[in-house]
């Protein structure tokens, strides 16, 4: 019921599948039991769980709570599940982005577009680029408008597009200006694991990818350029739709960017000999 309750407001597909499988395997670990907080905080706390794995149960099963305590939960299992501090994982950027994209656009036309638009315009893959509308987009004015509702951190988004953006559009909406969205099939947009799917084919073709690089190393090494070629936090925040500048501060040093250099260090004006 708690889940049904929850569940009736639009989260993302993401979301949902994982919401779904805690619950699953919350009921498998109950055996039947009536659940209060106690057995949930034992739940969360099975060794077998990684740190990094423990940290996000707990967080979706705080967020579940509010709807289980309508149905007569009461307490919470939060404090009694420790938050672990877990290593950050380097995303590693991309060194030969041409080659990649070139490799790229010989294997798959979307793949290699959704590709661009994640590190030309910083739009998250999987659900910015996977449902882009047409109308989102101004070719006249070469930029793309996404309503706070499109965006993960809820607030408007207007990114400019540059030039090689701009002509590989203008050549895509030639072929499929038609269509409603950017990336459909039979009016509808592709599924949430499409490009996951092209992924996992181009790895295995790919003679120039590296371990652990990924569809959001495109948004990873557009957002060190930018970073290095602006040096504007704000403007990072603002083009990757952070909701503040600390996320955007946190997510740099996830990157490991130098945001300092010798010149910004302390200084002696005059040296006594």
């Amino acid at each position: 019921k708690a889940l049904e309750h929850k569940l009736s407001k639009p989260y993302s597909l993401h979301y949902q599948r994982k919401i779904r499988w805690i619950c699953g395997e919350l009921k498998t670990y109950l055996r039947g039991k009536t659940l209060n907080a106690s057995l949930a905080s034992a739940f969360l706390n099975q060794v077998h769980w990684s740190s990094a794995m423990r940290n996000n149960l707990r967080s979706h099963f705080s967020s579940l709570e509010s709807s289980l305590r309508i149905f007569g939960y009461i307490g919470t299992a939060k404090g009694k599940v420790k938050k672990e501090r877990v290593a950050e994982r380097l995303h590693r950027p991309f060194d030969d982005i041409a080659g990649i994209l070139n490799e790229l656009k010989l294997f798959d036309p979307r793949l290699h577009l959704c590709c661009l638009l994640a590190y030309g315009c910083l739009l998250r893959p999987h659900r910015e680029i996977r449902l882009l509308r047409w109308e989102e987009i101004s070719l006249d004015e070469k930029q793309i408008a996404l309503a706070g509702d499109r965006t993960k951190g809820k607030k408007n988004r207007i990114i400019p597009l540059s030039n090689y953006i701009h002509e590989e559009l203008l050549a895509w909406y030639a072929v499929r200006g038609e269509n409603t969205f950017i990336f459909e099939q039979t009016g509808k947009p592709y599924g949430p694991d499409f490009f996951n799917g092209l992924w996992t084919k181009f790895r295995k073709h790919s003679k120039l990818l590296k371990p652990e690089q990924t569809i959001y190393s495109f948004r990873h090494s557009g957002a060190i350029r930018l970073f290095e070629k602006t040096g504007s936090l704000t403007k990072l925040q603002q083009v990757m739709g952070h909701s503040s500048l600390q996320v955007s501060l946190t997510y740099l040093r996830g990157l490991e960017v130098r945001q300092l250099d010798q010149n910004d260090m302390p200084a002696i004006d005059i040296l006594v000999n």
